[in-house]
């Protein structure tokens, strides 16, 4: 009888946790795996505070370390995704064309998402039944979700894996900081000259152009369709309950922001964990240290040409150090014996190991992160996106170096892997960047999931949001007010000189006057 009651007890209370669980419907339909590895800690969180996680994405099984967690397998759009064959290599020769190739991949992207999302049917039917709490969705191309979502009256959070895009901040109102703060895909740092300010500006408002046209109105063409009536994207992108963005003060450049953008910077990175055995004994038996190569989860770098590929081999096995090596394909027949090629490694677990040495990568945000979090420098050779920026911010910092692909030779590489070792000053600096990543009040995923209960809680964020998201271009920068204080100076300015004419002319006419009485 004590044992049923005991059984009872606990049953009930199980039961009432799960009646207190929101229900939270997490939106990733596009993009890499590593935009869902910048949010996981926060989706497992969520989780073990008793709230029920649906999940809609393309990556089967991504959900299995959220307790708990509904999985919705987005099998069209994967599909589609994998015959979207992006030649990364080949684009680093396009020069300025890079732009306008990466504007079509993004293009076709968020209109594989929103084709694939909007005549889901189980989404449908969440968007129907509005048996939702809250919804989490992915910042980076998935605009076309947010008028469905304010429709419905149902309050969503978004969250950006990267530094918060400006596009969506200067809809919520923020300043856009073009004199401090570079656009995403430019290498400046924050300390512009007039040239750069210049690049600036014309890139960003580029940007925003570019992304109306030929994203934004397409979007709205298909959500139109699906769900007839809805407002439009541009007017509904500033009604964002909350902006929880991946960016951090160490990886990013400081900028103003609305209070309804929270910055959890490096949730993801984590101490490291026992190596699986065939790591740890080519880790420790490192005595010179090692390298880890790798450039994340969207770049293959199998993909590689082969020149690159000889010009790294031939490296590698002239350094002293050993070399744990992310290769996709085959391994080749004959390779230095300093060099492990590997499909998959702990990318962390490796960083984390006292030998660790560089980190060769593509200057990603988060494997960036991961790099300063663990005090390893960096050595980023980017692509595109947000990786430019990242990789100027190492370099400026001095814990990191940047190599163009185009520009890549034994000499090079082998000075910058050698840099980066033997000088004093990186090791000086990778540590005290990382000490200052260390220093928080509290973990990001907890102070990510506060702000997200109280998004439920209180039924949105009216009250945070900045009144300047609403008003038009020449109030928001207060162009007539200065036009007018311009109009007053100037009259004040010529009554003066008015005035100062006049009397002189006083003055010369009794002049006159008296000479002529002389």
């Amino acid at each position: 009888m004590r044992l049923q009651l005991i059984t009872l007890v606990a049953l009930s209370a199980l039961a009432m946790e799960s009646c207190m669980g929101e229900r939270i419907v997490v939106l990733y339909p596009v993009g890499s795996k590593s935009h869902f590895y910048a949010v996981m800690p926060l989706l497992e969180e969520l989780a073990e505070r008793g709230h029920n996680v649906t999940v809609f994405s393309p990556f089967k099984g991504i959900t299995k370390t959220i307790k708990g967690a509904t999985e919705i397998f987005l099998a069209s759009i994967a599909q589609k995704v994998d015959t979207i064959d992006i030649d990364w290599f080949g684009m680093q020769k396009q020069g300025s064309k890079q732009f306008f190739t990466m504007m079509r991949i993004m293009t076709d992207l968020s209109v594989l998402a929103c084709e694939g999302t909007v005549t889901n049917p189980e989404f449908q039917n969440v968007i129907k039944n509005r048996d939702v709490d809250l919804f989490i969705v992915d910042a980076f191309g998935h605009e076309f979700i947010y008028p469905i979502i304010h429709n419905i009256g149902i309050p969503f959070v978004i969250h950006g894996s990267s530094s918060p895009l400006q596009t969506t901040l200067d809809a919520m109102g923020a300043p856009k900081e073009y004199a401090s703060v570079p656009a995403m895909p430019l290498d400046f740092d924050n300390h512009m000259n007039f040239f750069q300010r210049l690049v600036n500006v014309v890139s960003g408002e580029a940007l925003k152009f570019m992304r109306d046209i030929f994203i934004i109105a397409k979007l709205d063409a298909i959500v139109q369709r699906e769900f007839p009536g809805v407002k439009t994207i541009q007017e509904v992108e500033g009604e964002v309950s909350l902006y929880i963005s991946n960016a951090h003060p160490i990886t990013n450049w400081p900028r103003s922001l609305p209070p309804t953008v929270v910055t959890i910077g490096a949730i993801h990175a984590r101490p490291a964990k026992q190596l699986p055995p065939k790591f740890k004994v080519f880790a420790d038996e490192a005595k010179d240290g090692f390298i880890v190569f790798t450039l994340g989860s969207f770049v293959s770098v199998s993909s590689m040409p082969q020149d690159l590929v000889d010009t790294f081999m031939r490296v590698f096995s002239k350094l002293p150090q050993r070399v744990i090596w992310k290769w996709e394909a085959g391994i080749p027949d004959s390779i230095p014996p300093n060099i492990m090629m590997v499909d998959w490694l702990p990318q962390q677990d490796l960083l984390g190991h006292p030998n660790a040495r560089v980190f060769i990568t593509h200057g990603g945000m988060l494997g960036t992160q991961e790099s300063i979090y663990h005090g390893v420098p960096l050595l980023g050779l980017p692509f595109g996106n947000d990786q430019r920026a990242n990789v100027a911010r190492a370099v400026r910092d001095g814990w990191g170096l940047k190599l163009d692909w185009d520009k890549v030779n034994d000499h090079v590489l082998d000075g910058a892997i050698r840099h980066l070792i033997n000088d004093p000053s990186v090791k000086a600096n990778v540590t005290k960047w990382s000490q200052l990543m260390h220093d928080e009040i509290m973990p990001g995923k907890e102070v990510a999931a506060y702000w997200i209960e109280y998004v439920i809680r209180h039924g949105g964020t009216k009250h945070l949001q900045l009144a300047s998201k609403n008003m038009p271009f020449y109030q928001r920068h207060l162009i007539d007010v200065a036009f007018f204080l311009g109009v007053i100076a100037s009259l004040f300015l010529l009554i003066v000189f008015m005035l100062t004419r006049t009397l002189l002319q006083c003055y010369r006419k009794r002049t006159s006057e008296k000479l002529k009485k002389t």
